[in-house]
């Protein structure tokens, strides 16, 4: 019984020394801390000057942390808009270019979609994503856009038209 007395005894002292040790800790990274914003008062370079820091008071301290750090500040982005009216002229002289090439390629037919439209010119994201901001262009491909079977009618019509080509 005595024994087990004595163990308890040093566990408590050794928990004692722990938080005290702890404490102490505590406060060296907070006022590592305060003397860091005073030379950098932006969060981002606070974080990498002393990422070791951060990352205890944030593990240990984080509702102080949030009280006692610069806020995040946006950065001014310049807001280009884009002249879709320009834009969308732009794009249909292209698309309308690529949709010839895809109708007379020499090989193999390919189906005029939107996918194979944005392909050839090279702005396949733009056509999917952007597409209804763009009514000239919409229109046109929604005028050359081929079905399945359609795209079907015309290979089919081009082999024929390949095999007259071979018995004349």
């Amino acid at each position: 019984m005595i024994k087990y007395a004595k163990a308890d005894k040093n566990e408590s002292e050794s928990m004692k020394v722990s938080n005290a040790n702890k404490i102490d800790s505590l406060e060296r990274n907070r006022q590592t801390w305060l003397q860091l914003q005073q030379d950098n008062p932006n969060l981002t370079e606070l974080r990498n000057k002393k990422p070791s820091t951060y990352a205890y008071l944030y593990r240990n301290d984080k509702e102080w942390l949030g009280n006692n750090s610069p806020k995040l500040r946006k950065g001014n982005s310049e807001n280009n808009r884009v002249d879709w009216d320009k834009r969308d002229q732009e794009i249909l002289d292209r698309v309308k270019m690529a949709t010839w090439e895809l109708r007379n390629w020499n090989e193999k037919p390919k189906r005029i979609t939107v996918k194979g439209i944005g392909d050839a010119i090279g702005e396949r994201a733009l056509l999917e994503q952007h597409l209804d901001k763009m009514s000239k262009t919409k229109a046109f491909i929604n005028q050359v856009w081929e079905s399945e079977q359609e795209f079907r009618l015309r290979r089919v019509e081009r082999v024929i038209q390949d095999m007259s080509k071979v018995l004349l």
